[in-house]
């Protein structure tokens, strides 16, 4: 099925591995043009040479989400290489989780910067673009433990609490401008990210990483990590037309662990 994204210009931070690599191998299937972030320099050119083989344009720009900056330049070489952006998808992240009582207040700032901060002033800047153009998705890549937070992680629940408030706010303030802003609550997917935060995990209860994978997998009713796809393919449904009636929702991608109404 094809969602009629050829052309369009997408931002994926975060887009050389895990989900973020996965759905911008389905718009680059779709023909968009892509600018994939990612702070390894070395991942972002295998990257993109993967890409490039699905038949998207796909450029690549080296970006930390500590960095305000590197904000302005992602959407500077964005529109100089491949056009005005009609697609943002805010998918870069870092995983904390640790016990909440020996975390220090610098790494909450670090949290804080990299869960709100940023993406929010990453969407501030191509949202007021595509006002003026009168067109424009924004997706946010979230967690179900946004809305269930779990003791394991504290602040990356608190600090991502936030964007869900973000989303529904944008939402209502830029749908008359033809621009819609969701959220995708992702459940335990099979990608480097998790697998590295399954060794704290094990860390915290002293028990083995393959224990805590196993214990982790079958707290899901299907009984299994998420495939990276089974994401993706929604953020890339929720990019096209065949979306334009979804807007400001928290749509929960996690096998149905989330129990929440």
């Amino acid at each position: 099925m094809s969602y009629n994204l050829d052309g369009k210009v997408v931002i994926i931070t975060g887009g050389t591995s895990g989900i973020g690599l996965e759905t911008a191998r389905l718009f680059s299937k779709e023909s968009s043009k892509i600018m994939i972030t990612g702070r390894n320099i070395e991942k972002m050119e295998k990257a993109k040479e993967v890409l490039e083989e699905d038949g998207g344009k796909i450029e690549t720009i080296s970006a930390d989400l500590s960095n305000l900056e590197d904000m302005d330049k992602i959407i500077e070489k964005t529109e100089k290489n491949l056009g005005p952006i009609d697609i943002l998808i805010n998918n870069a992240g870092r995983s904390y989780p640790g016990d909440f009582f020996t975390t220090e207040p610098k790494l909450w700032e670090e949290i804080l910067k990299n869960r709100i901060t940023s993406p929010l002033y990453l969407t501030q800047k191509v949202l007021s673009k595509m006002i003026r153009r009168k067109t424009g998705t924004v997706i946010f890549m979230g967690a179900v433990i946004y809305k269930e937070p779990i003791p394991e992680n504290v602040m990356a629940a608190t600090a991502g609490g936030g964007i869900l408030s973000a989303t529904k706010a944008l939402a209502r303030l830029v749908a008359s401008n033809g621009i819609r802003v969701n959220a995708i609550l992702l459940g335990q997917f099979d990608t480097p990210m998790v697998r590295k935060g399954l060794k704290t995990y094990a860390d915290l209860h002293s028990i083995s990483e393959e224990e805590a994978a196993n214990l982790r997998a079958s707290q899901n009713p299907t009984g299994r990590f998420g495939d990276p796809k089974e994401a993706a393919q929604l953020a890339l449904f929720l990019a096209s037309e065949s979306a334009s009636y979804i807007n400001g929702s928290l749509i929960p991608v996690d096998g149905g662990r989330s129990w929440s109404i």
